[in-house]
């Protein structure tokens, strides 16, 4: 019996430490304010602060494109001149969308009078907490989202479906925030995915090698752009030989030069 009456008190006991920490989060979530909750949103910087968009705005960067030569013997980059062009916006529900015209001069520090060639259209969708970039393909990324804080991640590229495409390797990005540059820089890692040989290049193993990335300067705009996605083949004959670079390897390396209003 005297077992039995110890345990019954341990119970009770058990029970009012319960509701002790049930009515002390309660009364925390209580305490907290609709003004501390809105104080503590001014903390954060709106995602829309890191690519501030205007009809008639023009951006200037650096382009590099890579390729595979021909037979895959290498990777070649070639150096261009990019031109972002913003054109009038248009809006439908609570979207607002910028079309953006980029057009391409050879070298990489053409001027505003060099002979560009339109390249493609891209767009730029903004809602009440997301911005996304629908390419020339119709293919929707999520590139920015609130909040923006250290670490914060999200699927950016959730419109993609492993079961309409399996072999997709859009699917199933996990978008991270990076705040840790100088220079009120936004970083977004997209992918760092390697298939094959994990480490270094080495001539006789495969390697697949994916990754994108996003720079945004706050105030400005885009900052930078690296996207890639190169598999090499390595000679099974002979593996002390080169093997060769699939023809649908690529790379872009985007860096602005400077951004002009009209």
């Amino acid at each position: 019996m005297k077992t039995h009456t110890t345990n019954k008190s341990r119970f009770r006991l058990f029970n009012i430490c319960i509701s002790l920490l049930l009515l002390t989060s309660i009364w925390g979530l209580s305490s907290c304010s609709k003004a501390d909750l809105e104080d503590y949103g001014k903390t954060l910087t709106p995602y829309s602060t890191y690519l501030p968009t205007e009809t008639g705005s023009v951006s200037y960067y650096h382009f590099d494109s890579i390729v595979a030569a021909p037979f895959g013997t290498a990777m070649d980059t070639v150096h261009y001149t990019a031109k972002d062009s913003i054109g009038v916006a248009t809006i439908e529900g609570a979207d607002t969308t910028y079309p953006v015209y980029r057009y391409l001069a050879e070298g990489t520090n053409a001027g505003i009078n060099a002979s560009w060639s339109y390249l493609l259209t891209y767009r730029l969708v903004f809602s009440a907490h997301t911005a996304a970039l629908i390419d020339e393909h119709n293919r929707r990324f999520i590139i920015l989202t609130d909040p923006v804080k250290q670490d914060y991640s999200w699927e950016g590229n959730r419109y993609f479906s492993s079961d309409l495409n399996p072999g997709d390797f859009y699917y199933g990005w996990q978008y991270t925030y990076d705040l840790s540059m100088e220079g009120n820089l936004l970083t977004v890692h997209q992918i760092d995915q390697t298939n094959g040989n994990p480490g270094d290049f080495d001539p006789s193993l495969y390697q697949e090698k994916l990754f994108a990335q996003m720079v945004f300067e706050k105030g400005v705009g885009l900052y930078s752009q690296k996207v890639s996605h190169i598999t090499y083949q390595a000679n099974q004959n002979n593996p002390s030989s080169f093997g060769y670079y699939e023809q649908d390897s690529y790379g872009v390396v985007i860096s602005r030069i400077s951004v002009a209003n009209n």
